[in-house]
């Protein structure tokens, strides 16, 4: 059976988070990367992530050799965090309409920024909408973790049924 998020999850992954994906290579030293925002396909069960390449350091070649990582979404505003793990990361193209959903994405973390008082020129050098300048990596959701500073970091969550 396939795993998949609730509707309040896919809301909060959509809502204009701090993405950072994770993986590591066969001598467990990790790699990471910030993503620029991510897109959901509930028929596939399918999260994809989009990534500056000129930030992607060894993560590519890490999720390409093994296909596991970690991508952590959490709120600027309130640090509420959420981390989705994955088994089956592989990279794939961008599509039509994924320029929309970076540029709703840039909006959204823009917004939240603005309130804490962090100018544009932080998002404006973390979103490369340069379409040569995007990777995209794709994965189903393998298990689910809260990560919300607080007594419950690291606690299982439930995937919808």
């Amino acid at each position: 059976m396939k795993k998949w998020l609730s509707k309040a999850q896919e809301a909060f992954v959509t809502s204009g988070l701090a993405i950072v994906v994770s993986s590591a290579n066969d001598r467990l030293v990790p790699s990471s990367c910030n993503a620029m925002a991510c897109d959901l396909n509930r028929n596939e069960s399918s999260i994809r992530v989009f990534l500056p390449r000129n930030q992607l350091g060894e993560l590519l070649r890490d999720v390409e050799k093994k296909g596991v990582l970690a991508v952590a979404f959490s709120d600027p505003l309130t640090h509420k965090t959420i981390q989705i793990k994955a088994t089956d990361a592989r990279l794939s193209e961008l599509r039509e309409g994924d320029l929309n959903v970076l540029l709703e994405a840039r909006k959204r973390f823009d917004e939240k920024l603005l309130s804490l008082g962090v100018c544009e020129n932080y998002t404006s050098a973390l979103f490369d909408l340069n379409p040569d300048g995007i990777a995209v990596i794709s994965f189903s959701p393998h298990a689910l973790f809260e990560q919300s500073p607080g007594p419950d970091a690291g606690k299982a969550l439930e995937f919808q049924s």
